[in-house]
């Protein structure tokens, strides 16, 4: 009887020790990632929150969004972490096109930790959808553009049918904008969001509702 009473102990103390474990806070994290474009350089902002004595960081650029290469990198202690980060990027507007970015940050027990990729356009006048997240959407989405002049665009949202069902005006920076598209209004099912700006380029991403 004792040994099936320390048996029965064991398994309810497990629910326990995984939910501290669960709870566990990353050391670091990057509550906001964003950059813009001048006719110069880019410029990256970021913050961040860290539990540690110190953390690593690597500024890394890609012309393809798939092949990274560091351009800068630093240590913060925790207090440097608690300040708003920015940096210039004065060599990547050589070329027109898309460029991307990423932070790695690292922790003292060497875990790496990525963050979201951002991009912008340099020259011409290009228009890009960097995210829409999350994808399965149950009452607000946030989407990522990049648009490389400030301009005004149309966001529209259609259904299956091919139905607009909703639209929005709105006016983008140059840069990086953060726009949250509210669906709480739309009946479950698939959906298309499309973007337009002045010069008429089409930009679309496809999202559920849940």
């Amino acid at each position: 009887m004792k040994k099936l009473i320390f048996f029965w102990a064991i398994l309810l103390s497990f629910p326990v020790i995984l939910k501290a474990q669960s709870g566990t806070p990353v050391p670091v994290s990057i509550s906001s990632f964003d950059a813009t474009s001048t006719n110069n350089f880019n410029k990256l902002f970021w913050k961040t929150a860290c539990s540690l004595d110190y953390a690593n960081f690597e500024i890394q650029r890609s012309y393809n969004g798939n092949d990274y290469t560091t351009i800068n990198a630093f240590s913060a202690d925790r207090f440097r972490c608690q300040q708003p980060f920015d940096f210039s990027d004065s060599n990547a507007n050589q070329l027109s096109g898309r460029i991307f970015y990423r932070l790695k940050v690292g922790d003292i027990d060497g875990r790496i930790y990525n963050s979201k990729i951002v991009s912008v356009l340099t020259h011409g006048e290009g228009l890009e959808i960097n995210s829409f997240t999350p994808t399965l959407v149950t009452g607000s989405a946030s989407l990522s553009i990049s648009s490389s002049v400030n301009d005004d665009a149309v966001i529209s949202i259609v259904n299956v049918q091919g139905m607009i069902v909703s639209s929005q005006k709105i006016r983008l920076n140059k840069g990086v904008n953060n726009i949250q598209i509210k669906t709480a209004v739309l009946q479950s099912g698939k959906y298309w969001l499309k973007l337009v700006n002045s010069k008429t380029a089409l930009k679309t991403v496809q999202f559920i509702k849940q």
